[in-house]
């Protein structure tokens, strides 16, 4: 009969030790992954059509695209979708500190862009200045990247 009040009292003399506040977190949003304010793809009406990651090279990419990208992914007529926009955002890994043994994303390293004439369907290949993230440098000669990414495969999407 002794034993149930001594378990009882154990047990509440134990019961505050196992809560205790939630641990501080330093910030919340991966800032070193963040976009620059002027490459906000929201706003362009950009959205995910795919992400991929690069376990040798310790990359990570996510593809985005424009309403017509995204169904011309959808039914694999990248090549042949006329005003399509893809954009495909690069980071570097970086362990994450706030779950052992995964990584996220890092350093943002290239933001690549295809695009099509939508009159003639003509593909062009750009890349943003690394320093600025402003403007698109045209690559010319570029038409492996440009099969590159038009050949991506969407995620499966509900």
């Amino acid at each position: 009969m002794k034993k149930i009040p001594i378990f009882l009292l154990a047990t509440l003399a134990l019961l505050p030790a196992g809560c205790s506040d939630s641990p501080i977190i330093d910030h919340q949003v991966n800032t070193d992954a963040s976009f620059p304010g002027n490459l906000s793809f929201d706003r362009k009406g950009l959205k995910v059509i795919s992400t991929f990651i690069d376990r040798k090279q310790g990359l990570v990419s996510t593809l985005y695209g424009n309403d017509i990208a995204l169904n011309a992914a959808k039914s694999g007529t990248q090549e042949s979708a006329r005003g399509l926009v893809m954009v495909m955002a690069t980071w570097s890994q970086q362990p994450n500190p706030y779950w052992y043994g995964n990584n996220i994303p890092g350093r943002l390293r290239t933001v690549e862009m295809v695009t099509s004439n939508s009159q003639t369907g003509k593909h062009m290949y750009s890349t943003c200045d690394q320093k600025s993230w402003q403007g698109n440098s045209v690559i010319p000669n570029s038409e492996e990247r440009i099969r590159y990414i038009l050949g991506l495969k969407p995620s499966v999407m509900p």
